[in-house]
């Protein structure tokens, strides 16, 4: 804890690189957070006193722990926000003690390593301390109180239904109760993700609740601006608050409420979230979008135009009320029942107004593409507009909305043609609703939309199922078979044959990209398709004149090779983890709110600053990569890692990232990274288990929002997830990651792992996926381009492999089976003698247990440990290799790195001219 200390001190003495971005990170963070409730206008603060209680006043949540923890030089807690802005505090008693609560058991504890407390943030979480007799007194000089219930999330373990996590701990609730007998006026602030509020009815003077979230390293300061009106906190949710935890479609069987982690049945299909409740028609505490201002807006709405290509809608927004204030428009739209069941009504547009001051007024236009109202017909392979009528809504949120037209279409009409991809073969009973109940629409404004005029796209893969091999004029290469789950036709192509070639050929046009990928041997080519953890030196004959000087800056969550920088010129690129700031260890970065919180913002301009801050912070130690946003949807309230996703909703999760991958990227060689593809909606068992979902549900709520970022940002990375998807680990799935994120959607960038993933890494690049991080001993994958037997100790199990992963900060085993698979399951064996029981592995032991090994006892004592698994003979194939190595040097060529590299090469140059030498640098 004292290191801990030091470190602390150590960060806080740091010069930040752009202290203005702490001064954006505040801002952010009061527009995002959400008023739930505010009886008798309790906010904005008018009384400059008040008691502050609750675990979150003193250890204040500001981000998430692990890859989502951020090295800041401060965090502001809310008792710091709330007492260096003028609020006089009159529970200093208590907010003494309970802060030395807080040390003493952190001090105490041997649980949490140091290591995981300084690298990831995690701590022990005090759940509060029994308010005394004199504390309440002393607080009692306020007739106001503030609580601030907090938790603490991250990754590996998702949440749990139970006290003091989901629900109340019994020390919350008792001292609630204190303050509701003592205090006239309580605050209810959540420092939390979505949390049961239905203990809110029992205290009657919680007379107004602030929805913080993790809302950055200012998060005190920006808590005090929302209290006091300094800026209105125009937040809107972006997920659904339930009566009951019950209520929530997937609570049944979410990770581990039934036991088990390994297997998720999406049985909810497309009935996420507001979609679900408002479909069955669930009455919600909070609905999806609501949110309070401390004014009041008065809006009317009207369809401007109707086309075939989109409809356009007109909304007059006044401010009425004596404050200034931020209005959000959302549009809904339910569609016809026809063939396919469908939601009540589906998001399909917003727009934030200005700040509007009293009685100022704005006109806001929203636009729909037509084709954004179709749904995934899975026996057809497409989405369709089903004939019927669309019923536009105008609102403030998913159960305030007011129907302001309806579009007749008279036949069904193909938007886009696709092929099956990523089908689930398993049967399951998915949720379907019953009929809708009859709405009167008399009296709305009708429109018709003509079929014929509607454009069919025709978005399916054009990709062909083969893996080409560049091989160099005059060079011979035998075609090897290789077993694949995708099957492709291998394809040989020659290419120019430049063996002196190096990367500045390629960079100035002597030569193309895939003759310099031709020209490297394959020890070359497997180390940039792999991160640096655990890669083995290996020397190529220099094609420079001349050395590269080292890019110099800090390590952090992993690089591609630096291998190669003085023999070929190409240096390393930088990654580092970050969805809300950059995770440098000891390297001062602003920890923006969390994608939770730049959600409810509703604002994509919002999330641009952020993501335009974080890659010129990235810039400037040297990094190209940021390793965020997070994509995923929260399809449970008890997600572990929400927080550091957008929403319950694809269409906000799309807008929003496509703001803040457009605001990284807006920095030259700087790349944004949307991770996890897909379907990371858990964290219990994420590196084993695997999703069950329907095409359906996979293309409209799942990949949709990865569609919109892919289609309109251009992400110049994407990072699939652990976790398998209807069978096949996403890192292997040849039908997600080509077919889908490629071929139909257009994707440029590099596809890369996520760090020490379970998969078999020859079917990763086989199946799209170019970059194996954190990293992986290529020596294993170039055992796959052969079929090369175990490799087994006189112990009778095979040689393991350990290596360093996150820059050294971790260890990973790997078992040398080569081009074995081994199961209990497979028709194949392989057999090892033993001498005596007293050599035999403990992992034997193991394998015996899980049913793949079986142990037999000769006469003189010695052993044969037997096998079964699969024989998989050559499974990988050099083009996989050309192909992904391809990939990453195109990336590494347009990186920051790559941009120094240029920038010096220039100087150089004039160095050159300068004294007569115009020679080329290779």
């Amino acid at each position: 804890m004292k290191t801990l200390i030091k470190l602390a001190t150590f960060l806080s003495r740091s010069k930040h690189p752009f202290p203005e971005h702490l001064l954006l990170s505040r801002k952010i963070a009061a527009e995002g957070m959400v008023v739930l409730k505010n009886e008798n206008q309790l906010l904005p603060l008018r009384k400059k006193r008040v008691a502050l209680f609750g675990p979150g006043s003193v250890d204040t949540s500001w981000c998430g722990t692990g890859s989502g923890y951020v090295f800041v030089p401060y965090h502001v807690n809310i008792e710091e926000g709330l007492r260096k802005n003028g609020i006089a505090l009159t529970s200093k008693s208590y907010l003494k003690r309970l802060k030395k609560e807080f040390l003493r058991v952190n001090r105490k504890d041997k649980t949490i390593s140091f290591l995981q407390r300084f690298y990831s943030g995690r701590r022990i979480l005090v759940e509060d301390i029994a308010i005394n007799e004199s504390e309440l007194e002393e607080a009692k000089k306020a007739d106001t109180a503030i609580y601030v219930l907090r938790r603490s999330e991250g990754e590996n373990h998702d949440r749990k239904p139970i006290r003091g996590d989901y629900y109340l701990s019994e020390i919350e609730e008792k001292n609630l109760k204190t303050l509701n007998d003592n205090f006239r006026n309580i605050i209810l602030l959540l420092n939390t993700c979505v949390i049961d509020l239905s203990f809110v009815s029992k205290y009657p003077n919680i007379k107004a609740i602030l929805y913080a979230s993790y809302a950055g390293n200012e998060i005190g300061n920006a808590v005090y601006d929302c209290l006091t009106g300094i800026t209105p906190p125009d937040g809107r949710l972006a997920d659904t608050f339930a009566f009951r935890y019950e209520d929530y479609p997937a609570a049944k069987t979410f990770s581990l409420n039934d036991g088990e982690a390994d297997q998720e049945d999406y049985l909810e299909d497309i009935f996420v979230g507001y979609r679900y409740f408002d479909t069955f028609n669930i009455e919600p505490l909070y609905p999806f979008g609501y949110g309070l201002s401390y004014t009041e807006f008065e809006s009317k709405s009207e369809i401007k135009s109707v086309t075939a290509e989109e409809i356009r809608i007109k909304v007059f927004v006044k401010n009425l009320g004596k404050h200034r204030g931020r209005e959000t428009i959302q549009v809904y739209v339910s569609a016809p029942l026809g063939k396919l069941v469908k939601p009540f009504q589906e998001l399909k547009g917003f727009k934030k107004t200005k700040l509007l001051e009293p009685n100022e007024s704005q006109i806001l236009e929203l636009v729909i593409r037509v084709r954004d109202l179709a749904s995934y017909d899975m026996d057809r392979a497409a989405y369709v507009l089903e004939k019927g009528k669309y019923i536009i809504r105008v609102g403030k949120n998913s159960r305030a909305s007011e129907a302001i037209g309806v579009i007749n279409l008279t036949e069904n009409v193909v938007t886009v043609k696709l092929a099956n991809k990523a089908v689930c073969g398993k049967k399951m009973e998915l949720l379907a609703p019953r009929m809708r109940p009859f709405e009167d629409l008399s009296g709305i404004p009708e429109y018709d939309l003509d079929a014929s005029a509607i454009t069919t796209f025709d978005s399916s893969s054009k990709i062909k199922r083969e893996t080409v091999i560049w091989v160099p004029e005059g060079k011979r290469y035998d075609l090897v078979a290789v077993k694949q789950p995708y099957p492709s036709k291998q394809v040989i192509q020659y290419v120019r044959d430049v063996p002196e070639a190096s990367f500045f050929d390629v960079l100035e046009g002597r030569c193309t990209l895939k003759e310099f990928v031709a020209s490297l041997p394959i020890e070359v080519l497997l180390r940039f398709c792999t991160g640096v953890s655990c890669e083995t030196k290996h020397r190529i004959k220099p094609r420079l004149k001349r050395k590269i000087k080292k890019i110099k800056g800090p390590r952090s969550s992993g690089s591609t090779t630096a291998l190669y920088l003085n023999s070929l010129g190409i240096p390393p690129v930088k990654m580092t983890d970050g969805p809300a700031g950059l995770h440098i260890p000891l390297f001062p970065a602003t920890c923006f709110p969390v994608a939770l919180v730049l959600a409810q913002t509703w604002d994509p301009n919002l999330a641009y600053a952020a993501g335009k801050a974080m890659g010129r912070e990235l810039a400037y130690y040297k990094h190209s990569v940021l390793l965020g946003p997070g994509m995923n949807i929260h399809r449970d309230p008890l997600g572990g890692r929400n927080f550091e996703y957008y929403s319950e909703d694809p269409l906000l999760t799309g807008i929003m990232g496509i703001g803040q991958v457009q605001g990284i990227q807006a920095n030259k060689g700087c790349s944004a990274t949307i991770k996890h593809f897909a379907c990371n909606n858990q964290e219990e068992a994420r590196t084993t288990m695997n999703v069950s979902v329907s095409e359906r549900a996979l293309r409209e709520i799942y990949l949709k929002g990865f569609e919109m970022v892919v289609k309109e940002a251009k992400p110049k990375a994407v990072m699939s997830s652990y976790n398998k998807v209807n069978g096949i680990h996403t890192s292997s799935n040849y039908e997600l990651l080509t077919d889908i994120l490629r071929g139909e959607w257009g994707f440029r960038g590099i596809v890369m792992t996520d760090w020490g993933s379970n998969s078999t890494k020859p079917y990763d690049l086989h199946a799209g996926n170019d970059l194996i991080m954190g990293g992986y001993k290529t020596e294993l994958l170039a055992n796959a381009l052969v079929d090369k037997e175990p490799e087994f100790l006189e112990n009778g199990f095979v040689q393991v492999e350990t290596f360093d992963v996150f820059g050294g900060f971790f260890k990973e085993q790997v078992e040398k089976w080569n081009s074995f698979r081994p199961c209990k399951e497979g028709k194949d064996t392989y057999s090892v003698l033993v001498k005596s029981k007293e050599f035999l592995a403990k992992e034997v032991d193991e394998y015996v247990k899980k049913g793949i090994a079986l142990v037999k006892e000769n006469e003189g004592g010695s052993l044969i440990v037997t096998y079964k698994g699969w024989k998989l003979g050559a499974y990988l194939s050099l083009g996989d290799v050309q192909k992904s190595a391809y990939r990453v040097l195109k990336f590494i060529q347009n990186s920051l790195s790559m941009e120094i590299i240029r920038e010096r090469e220039k100087t150089y140059a004039k160095i050159l001219a300068r004294n007569g030498n115009c020679g080329p640098s290779s």
